[in-house]
């Protein structure tokens, strides 16, 4: 099947994000970080990665990026330094998600002839992954329930169901 430069790049972006309705935002900025005929970095923000940090990575498959995001968002003690890192994901994630789909097409382009096989392969190398992500939530949940228990045991157990009958 032949597509035209547009339709190739819209179908590999689609079967690499698996997400109809972010196809145009990330098409969007892909076509900006690559204008010049090489990719580089471009300013983009995402509220998505301001807000979810390694989360958003995690989600998108971007394992490495995603695990140094963990570990700078969770190694500062401080309300700035963890803000900083918030901006710095949100400027980065567009760039780092759509770096880890340019290095694949590359790679393909270079590897595999037929179209529609390139189209296959990158689907199967994208998409998301929101069962890791629902239960990576669910335990972070648990833990800061487990942390909150912890350091409110005092205050917790004064008032007990028996107080009444303490007079």
């Amino acid at each position: 099947m032949f597509y035209t430069v547009d339709d190739y790049e819209k179908n590999m972006l689609n079967a690499y994000i698996q997400k109809d309705d972010k196809l145009l935002y990330y098409l969007n900025n892909y076509k900006r970080l690559i204008e010049d005929g090489e990719f580089k970095y471009k300013f983009s923000w995402s509220w998505s990665g301001f807000f979810f940090t390694w989360l958003l990575l995690l989600y998108r498959k971007v394992y490495i990026y995603a695990i140094v995001g963990f570990f700078l968002f969770y190694m500062f003690d401080n309300f700035a330094l963890t803000i900083i890192v918030m901006l710095v994901m949100g400027s980065f994630s567009n760039f780092l998600i759509l770096k880890k789909y340019h290095d694949k097409k590359v790679e393909l382009e270079n590897s595999v002839i037929d179209e529609q096989e390139r189209i296959i392969q990158m689907h199967n190398y994208g998409g998301n992954f929101p069962i890791l992500l629902m239960i990576l939530i669910l335990f972070l949940v648990l833990i800061s329930t487990g942390i909150l228990f912890y350091y409110n045991t005092d205050s917790y157990f004064n008032y007990s169901i028996y107080s009444w009958q303490s007079s």
